[in-house]
């Protein structure tokens, strides 16, 4: 399951929660709305976050990319 835990309209930033890497896929990115549970969700800007289970964050990148932060 994704959802989004907070949303910052004014920078067009979102913090994300996914159970698993495999449902990164479902988050929106710089071009595309979510998918799944965050199909409402239109595209968001870099540095919107992402946080698994296990701690690991993710940050969406400037090249479109959710990458693992500080990699």
């Amino acid at each position: 399951m994704v959802s989004c835990t907070n949303y910052i309209k004014e920078q067009d930033v979102g913090e994300f929660y996914a159970d698993t890497e495999a449902e990164l896929e479902n988050l929106p990115n710089l071009t595309d709305n979510g998918k799944a549970e965050l199909k409402n969700m239109n595209s968001v800007k870099p540095g919107s976050t992402c946080m698994l289970p296990d701690g690991t964050i993710y940050i969406l990148t400037g090249e479109n990319q959710w990458q693992v932060f500080g990699e």
